[in-house]
């Protein structure tokens, strides 16, 4: 039997058609994104997941109300894909750094579209994360030294002249003493000094 042209572009028509129905259906069907890392703060693993929804020009179908987020399968928060964070949103999470890899996985709770009406409950992609091995603080030391102390000698003078015009000489001592705020040095007073009477022949 011989097939006519416009017959076989008619099939070839419909082959094609029922091919781009799979692929939406399929690969490009509505779903959750998700991705992971980890760094080191407060002595553990910080785990940041951004999770986003999947990508059409058509915005209604990317909106979903109840997207969960499970770390090993258990639920550790949630976060919806709407108008206002531009179909996404981020999660942080604290866990001991063990260097093991974990799943981290992001599920639509509820259908895709303002009320839930494109579908695609239970919808899932997941992807893991590797943990730091050791995110243990090091402690600082910090060395205080203490400013030097500076001492002031006491001063000697001598008083020429001495007791009664005879030459001697008697030391005094003069000590530092603090006025205001201000270094005076005063003397102390002069040791007294015996003098013995001279008599002629």
């Amino acid at each position: 039997m011989k097939l006519t042209t416009g017959r076989g572009l008619a099939i070839g028509g419909f082959a094609a058609a029922a091919s781009m129905a799979l692929l939406i259906n399929g690969a490009d069907a509505h779903h959750p994104e998700v991705s992971a890392s980890s760094s080191c703060a407060d002595g553990q693993a910080a785990v940041r997941i951004d999770s986003s929804s999947w990508i059409t020009d058509i915005n209604d179908h990317r909106y979903n109300a109840n997207i969960a987020i499970s770390f090993d399968g258990t639920v550790i928060g949630s976060g919806s894909y709407v108008p206002s964070n531009s179909y996404q949103f981020t999660l942080l999470y604290a866990h001991a750094a063990d260097g093991a890899s974990h799943t981290v996985r992001a599920t639509a709770v509820a259908g895709f579209g303002p009320v839930g009406e494109y579908g695609g409950q239970g919808e899932y992609r997941e992807t893991t994360v590797t943990l730091p091995v050791d995110c243990s603080s090091t402690a600082t030391t910090t060395t205080t030294t203490a400013p030097p102390v500076t001492t002031t000698a006491p001063v000697t003078t001598t008083v020429p002249g001495g007791i009664g015009g005879t030459g001697d000489s008697t030391p005094t001592t003069t000590v530092p003493v603090i006025v205001g705020g201000i270094v005076e040095t005063r003397p102390d007073a002069a040791v007294p000094v015996a003098v013995v009477p001279r008599f002629a022949g």
